[in-house]
């Protein structure tokens, strides 16, 4: 057999760790496609699901940790993809979450000077084009939750929109903005 199989390991770091390899047949090589480091920020990378579209591309679906790396630590759901059979993956994760009227909103950073968000209104089966946000920033993380009990949506970011002072270059300032609307605007800013 040809053709590609995938299989999730996890390290004695908690890493997730995407392996390829051509047959079952022992002492076939394998090679490491993708490894998903923990960080500082992100310490643990568990719990992950292949699922392969219509169009071929392949999400692997994972846990995100984001808090800490105990079970019980704040986690999120995020997405990776391959377009050209798992040979090579997306860089940055999606990550995810619900909306108070029931739809996804996702969001990514880029190297176009501001995040970019996307919605889904089927529970995540289709997305709509991401498009720029108003969350002006370098090319760092943002990190968005669902107030508890509300529909407002708060993000930490790091804001260069002008707005507060920035060394030009850095992942600075640290902001926190609020939207009220579903992650289209956030005029609410505050400096951390």
């Amino acid at each position: 057999m040809n053709r590609r199989q995938f299989l999730r390991a996890s390290s004695i770091f908690s890493a997730a760790t995407l392996v390829s390899f051509s047959t079952w047949a022992a002492g076939s090589e394998n090679e490491v496609v993708l490894n998903l480091d923990p960080t500082r920020d992100n310490p643990r990378n568990s719990e992950g699901a292949f699922v392969t579209l219509k169009s071929g591309r392949i999400l692997f679906i994972y846990t995100r940790f984001n808090g800490g790396a105990a079970d019980e630590s704040p986690a999120q759901l995020a997405s990776i993809q391959s377009d050209d059979g798992g040979r090579t993956w997306s860089r940055e994760p999606r990550t995810v979450v619900e909306l108070a009227d029931g739809r996804l909103f996702s969001w990514m950073r880029t190297d176009q000077g501001a995040h970019f968000g996307c919605y889904s209104t089927d529970s995540g089966k289709r997305w709509l084009p991401p498009a720029r946000t108003d969350l002006v920033s370098p090319a760092s993380p943002a990190s968005i939750k669902r107030l508890p009990g509300s529909a407002d949506l708060v993000a930490l970011y790091n804001d260069h929109s002008g707005r507060f002072p920035f060394p030009k270059g850095k992942r600075s300032p640290l902001v926190a903005a609020v939207s009220s609307d579903g992650g289209k605007t956030w005029p609410c800013r505050k400096l951390l």
